[in-house]
């Protein structure tokens, strides 16, 4: 009950990790309860060899728990598809096809799918499934054509028979669902995590780790966009590279991780400053590149939101008070004008600026 209390908790709160030892356990603890139940039947049958049969076989399946907990799921497996057919086959030898014990075989085609389709020890190994399924569908056949040509040694009622095929035949199609179910559940949930996954790597893939803006690869892609919106719609875009000045002093005076702490926090003033619409990343270094919906009138605008931003900014790093400014240089796009042309006017305009006194924006 632990087990299948385990696997219930991780369902209902998202997580379905649940170990291939734990599936093991909640099935083996399954099969010896219905073995128990079976017992019980037998019992009030006065079906003695099958009762004696049933009670050792709920103290076998507790040596299969310790095989598994020894590493020995695949002969676990094996020698549990064996019991049931066996079981199959005495109890059709003793009371008769008719009370439906045959079923289970077909129950056992859909555990041992689960068991080979989902378990890691039988990554690789998926010849076993079909294995499984051609022994379990044999199984089935040899006990229909038993129970149809050889007579039980007991003689159960027409009711009792009826009342147990159903049982029997129920329990194997919740068996059925019951594991399906869950194999649905472990596919959908595998391939969630492998979309997260992939949409984790595809987001480090185009963003800059240390300031996490976009990097240079994603915003070369990004411009092409621009231009294309540029080209079909007219919708007009400007170009504004900002430099951090003097921010080789702020390595040399302060060492390269106060560098990188003014970085972050110059990214971060970068994208308080943009709007939804505009787009930022880091060029190289200290350089960041900016992308900006409109004309060069909307464009020197924002650019100046960002210098004054970064002039009052001041970054606390070993016990000292960092403070930078920013030039920036820009240009409004010129349709037929490729991304680096633009880039280039945008670097003409940021070294004017240099060459004029720093901490200002200079549009052409």
């Amino acid at each position: 009950m632990g087990n299948l209390k385990h696997y219930l908790f991780a369902l209902k709160n998202g997580d379905l990790f649940f170990d291939d030892k734990r599936k093991f356990t909640l099935i083996i603890n399954s099969v010896a309860i219905i073995h128990a139940i079976f017992g019980i039947f037998f019992l009030c049958q006065q079906v003695w060899p099958m009762v004696i049969y049933n009670a050792i076989i709920v103290l076998v399946y507790q040596g299969f728990l310790v095989m598994i907990n020894n590493g020995k799921q695949r002969v676990a497996v094996a020698l549990i598809s064996t019991e049931v057919f066996t079981h199959a086959m005495l109890s059709i030898l003793f009371i008769g096809l008719r009370c439906g014990f045959h079923a289970y075989l077909m129950g056992m085609m859909v555990v041992t799918c689960y068991a080979t389709l989902s378990w890691k020890v039988y990554k690789g190994r998926k010849h076993s499934m079909v294995c499984y399924v051609f022994f379990n569908l044999l199984g089935f056949i040899a006990c229909y054509l038993v129970g149809n040509f050889v007579p039980p040694v007991w003689t159960v009622s027409t009711m009792v028979a009826h009342v147990l095929y159903i049982f029997n035949w129920c329990t194997v199609f919740l068996l059925c669902l019951f594991f399906m179910v869950l194999l649905y559940w472990e596919v959908s949930f595998r391939n969630e995590t492998l979309t997260d996954k992939n949409q984790e790597l595809d987001q480090m893939a185009k963003m800059d780790h240390l300031t996490q803006l976009y990097n240079r690869r994603y915003m070369t892609g990004k411009f092409k966009e621009y231009l294309d919106a540029l080209h079909e719609n007219g919708e007009l875009f400007s170009v504004i590279i900002g430099d951090i000045d003097f921010f080789k002093k702020v390595n040399d005076s302060y060492g390269h991780d106060a560098g990188d702490e003014v970085l972050v926090a110059v990214a971060g003033e970068l994208k308080a400053a943009l709007r939804d619409r505009d787009c930022v990343c880091r060029w190289g270094g200290e350089e960041f590149l900016i992308l900006v919906k409109g004309n060069k009138e909307v464009a020197e605008m924002v650019g100046e939101r960002i210098r004054a931003r970064i002039e009052e900014l001041s970054v606390q790093s070993g016990g000292h008070t960092i403070r930078v400014t920013m030039t920036l240089g820009g240009t409004e796009t010129v349709p037929g004008y490729s991304a680096d042309k633009l880039i280039q006017l945008a670097d003409e305009a940021l070294y004017q600026g240099k060459n004029e006194g720093r901490n200002r924006i200079v549009i052409k």
